[in-house]
């Protein structure tokens, strides 16, 4: 696999090479220490396992409600997964534009820290009028769970420090450079039909 940096005037070129074991741990270490935390429980005929992954679904039970066919009372644990996940899951399925972001994170894709959510939530409380009760007591309900969400989440870790992690388990290797202005006369000798980098 390659990947292509530009970097001034020229487009470099690098081999892309990394310990797969070692990227598979830590992803399985980032979904476990990283990961938004939820309980579920309710009633319902579809099973969660049957459209989730199995890795998300956790603490899980199943009870058969009586003179109730087919419907079943579940209980779980579910980990959403940070977005740092679905980079590795890019990188290793051959996609190197995944490093991009592994080497610049935009922090704006991952989820939001609980105390900025609380925050948000009253701050989006204190505009509401005293007079509009219903959707001000709504907006408390809601502040309730994200309290809540919280303290079930005290233990899991930022996902910022794992970005560095994913990174250093990442080896780049220069193999050669190309001069911009060289490859956009060879993009137009084509007329931008095919991808140059597949010559």
């Amino acid at each position: 696999m390659y990947y292509f940096k530009k970097n001034k005037d020229v487009i470099e070129k690098y081999s892309v090479d990394y310990d797969l074991e070692k990227l598979q741990t830590l992803k399985l270490e980032i979904i476990n220490k990283c990961s938004r935390v939820e309980n579920f429980e309710y009633d319902d005929i579809r099973n969660p396992k049957d459209w989730d992954n199995f890795l998300k679904i956790r603490n899980y039970s199943k009870t058969k409600i009586k003179n109730k066919e087919e419907l079943f009372h579940y209980k779980f644990t579910r980990y959403e997964f940070p977005y740092l996940v679905k980079l590795i899951d890019e990188l290793i399925y051959g996609n190197a534009l995944a490093i991009d972001e592994i080497i610049k994170p935009n922090m704006q894709k991952e989820a939001l820290p609980f105390n900025l959510l609380i925050q948000n939530k009253i701050d989006e409380i204190n505009i509401i009028s005293d007079d509009d009760k219903d959707r001000k007591l709504l907006q408390y309900k809601k502040l309730l769970k994200l309290i809540e969400l919280a303290k079930l989440n005290k233990n899991q870790k930022p996902i910022k420090g794992y970005y560095k992690k994913v990174k250093d388990i990442i080896n780049l290797d220069k193999v050669d450079e190309l001069d911009i202005n060289l490859l956009n006369d060879v993009s137009n000798f084509f007329d931008n039909t095919y991808d140059i980098y597949n010559f």
